[in-house]
C-alpha cells in the first residue's frame, strides 16, 4: 500500500506544477465528486477486502489513515483504515500494527473516465485525516494483494 502511495506522489508532475514546494491543483467542481445522501449498503475494509473480487461494484465506509502519509498530495486519492480500527497518533495504535496491511485500503477518486483527479483530495473534498467516508465505486485488486476502489464519490460522514 505504501509503494502505492509513494507512487502516485510523484506520477505526471513537472516543475512548472509546483508553487513553493507544493503542488499547484486544478480546479475541480468538488460538487462532481461529494455525496450528499449517504450511500447504502457499506462495508468495511476488513469485509471487503475478503469478500469483494476485482471490478466489484462497492460501497466501502472506512475512515482516512492508517499509514504515516494517507494522501497523496496533488492527487485525489487516500489510504483508509477500517472504521473498527482507531487511529493514534495519526497512525494505527501498536496494538493492530501488525494487522494493517489487513484492514487498510487505497481510495482513488476518479472521473467519468476513471482518471485520477490531479487534485489533492484535501482540496477537493475538505478532508482530514480521522473522518469517516463511506465511497461508492469499483474493487481494483493487485497481485501484491493490495485492496484499492476507484470511487465515483465520496460521502463524507459529520
Amino acid at each position: 500500500m505504501v509503494v502505492g502511495l509513494t507512487f502516485f506522489a510523484g506520477c505526471g508532475r513537472s516543475s512548472d506544477d509546483r508553487v513553493g514546494g507544493r503542488a499547484k491543483s486544478p480546479v475541480v467542481d468538488s460538487t462532481k465528486v461529494l455525496i450528499i445522501d449517504e450511500p447504502q449498503g457499506a462495508l468495511g475494509v476488513t469485509e471487503l477486502r475478503e469478500q469483494a473480487k476485482d471490478e466489484d461494484d462497492v460501497v466501502l465506509i472506512g475512515r482516512i489513515g492508517g499509514v504515516v502519509e494517507p494522501r497523496v498530495e496533488g492527487r485525489s486519492a487516500f489510504a483508509v483504515v477500517d472504521a473498527s480500527i482507531e487511529l493514534c497518533d495519526g497512525g494505527v495504535c501498536a496494538c493492530c500494527k501488525d494487522k494493517v496491511c489487513d484492514v487498510t485500503a487505497l481510495v482513488k477518486v476518479v472521473d467519468t473516465h476513471g482518471q485520477l483527479f490531479k487534485t489533492d483530495a484535501r482540496e477537493l473534498l475538505n478532508v482530514k485525516e480521522n473522518d469517516l467516508v463511506v465511497v461508492p465505486g469499483k474493487a481494483q485488486r493487485d497481485d501484491a494483494g493490495n485492496f484499492t476502489t476507484l470511487a465515483s464519490g465520496v460521502y463524507i460522514r459529520r
